[in-house]
């Protein structure tokens, strides 16, 4: 137990005395006085006991637990027309370096997102072409095609290139296209996002809520960039607004979900605050709706909700309430996916495993990331993607638990190396996650140089996602 807290609890018995002292002699009080004295002091030092004495007891007190913030739960969206973006603490989202495995199976189905973009680029270039006076003279299309050409490869250098024109071009027009303004600096902010550039994102979301007050749109992707970044009061205001616009889009807000996704996303923001009752409180308003909107419960944002409350009772500590929802959210995923082969699946396994081992059942916890990972290798077969890094992580976190530290290491390193592949950058909450766990094990095996070479990594991936290096 930490020296501060042994602290605290001689203060409030000195507290105690001193009250005693004042109130003496306590014979010339009445007798109810002195009912209410011994009441107030028993019960305050009861008090004190109860909440901080059971830290003299904890085991391991400095391994992790098995956090959200490393696991694979999609708990934040976009819009209803979008796609959802995987979290364990923020999250990386669909337009992702991951598009160049043509393997993997969902590659077409991007592919073609891809391409409703560029049809996009191309609708916002005919609209300018209309615009002839106001523009320089050269062939914008040919630079569209070029933009796509890069864009199949995931190279997103000539879109933005292209974006940044088109914006400079509509705030130089005559009278002033504020909407197609504000549909560039909200694509910029998607380029951005997407190659992981998130202040800069943040940047463009605020000039496209800027020009654009009321797009609920735009207001939910800067949500979603603020969450990312760790600043989730910011996020909870964002999705507020956006919030708030919808209930005016949708007057039957209880059927639309728009609606339940703005809902899902303040309970996700609340959960990473860790104020998991708020959480639990608009995750059930978000199921709610998905219920309505599905009153058969077989759809997989039903399965979704649950697992967002079981991610909730997960972290309250309430490990047999959590396993019951995330069984549910199983139950109804394995009625989609019957061969299993599914990374909704795969969460749903992945999750149970957080908490058997928050539970302390770390052999149980082991079998069913292992039942994940399974699924994992086989949708992902290159093997790079943060739910298979998620997975060596929460086995290295039940190895660490059970004292098995040099198969932790192996697991925890594992982790970096997919995590590394997927972020190029190095500048992603799930590596600064995976850098203090090996600090964590390191310090425990007596190996401080490499801890403390560890907690440096980490602190310094924080400082670049805050923008201080």
């Amino acid at each position: 137990m930490k020296t501060q807290k042994l602290i605290v609890i001689i203060i409030c018995i000195l507290i105690i005395v001193v009250c005693l002292y004042l109130a003496w002699p306590i014979n010339n009080l009445s007798q109810a006085n002195k009912i209410a004295l011994y009441v107030g002091i028993i019960g305050s030092i009861a008090t004190i006991i109860a909440l901080i004495l059971p830290d003299l007891f904890k085991k391991d007190e400095n391994i992790p637990a098995f956090s959200p913030s490393i696991d694979r739960n999609n708990n934040i969206q976009q819009n209803a027309n979008g796609n959802n973006i995987t979290q364990n603490i923020g999250i990386p989202p669909e337009l992702h370096k991951k598009w160049i495995d043509e393997k993997d199976q969902k590659y077409e189905e991007r592919l073609r997102e891809k391409n409703e973009h560029i049809k996009k680029y191309k609708e916002v270039l005919k609209d300018l072409a209309l615009k002839k006076e106001t523009m320089p003279n050269y062939d914008l299309t040919k630079e569209a095609e070029k933009a796509y050409s890069e864009l199949k490869t995931v190279n997103f250098t000539e879109t933005e290139k292209l974006y940044n024109r088109l914006y400079d071009l509509k705030k130089q027009a005559i009278q002033k296209d504020i909407h197609g303004m504000a549909d560039c600096a909200y694509q910029l902010g998607n380029i951005n996002y997407a190659i992981e550039e998130y202040l800069e994102a943040k940047k463009w979301y605020e000039e496209a809520v800027r020009l654009v007050e009321d797009n609920g749109i735009y207001i939910n992707s800067l949500g979603l960039t603020y969450y990312i970044l760790g600043e989730y009061d910011k996020a909870i205001e964002f999705f507020n607004k956006a919030l708030l616009i919808g209930k005016k889009v949708y007057p039957d807000e209880i059927l639309h979900p728009d609606i339940a996704i703005r809902y899902n996303n303040i309970g996700s923001a609340y959960f990473s605050k860790t104020d998991c009752d708020k959480a639990i409180e608009f995750y059930n308003k978000a199921l709610l709706i998905y219920k309505k909107i599905y009153p058969d419960e077989k759809h997989p944002c039903i399965a979704l909700g649950y697992n967002n409350i079981g991610s909730a009772y997960d972290f309250k500590k309430d490990y047999d309430k959590a396993i019951d929802f995330y069984n549910k959210a199983l139950l109804i995923d394995k009625k989609f996916y019957p061969d299993e082969m599914h990374h909704d699946i795969a969460n749903d396994y992945h999750n149970i495993g957080l908490a058997y081992g928050n539970k302390g059942e770390y052999d149980k916890a082991i079998e069913f990331f292992n039942k994940a990972l399974l699924i994992d290798k086989n949708i992902y077969p290159a093997e790079i993607h943060p739910d298979i890094s998620a997975c060596y992580n929460n086995i290295g976190l039940a190895y660490d638990k059970k004292g098995e530290y040099d198969k932790a290491i192996e697991f925890y390193n594992k982790a970096l190396e997919i995590l590394y592949k997927f972020f190029p950058k190095g500048v992603h909450p799930y590596i600064k996650k995976t850098y203090n766990n090996l600090s964590i094990v390191y310090s425990k095996m007596g190996n401080n140089k490499l801890a403390e070479e560890y907690s440096k990594k980490a602190m310094d991936i924080e400082q670049k996602l805050q923008g201080k290096k």
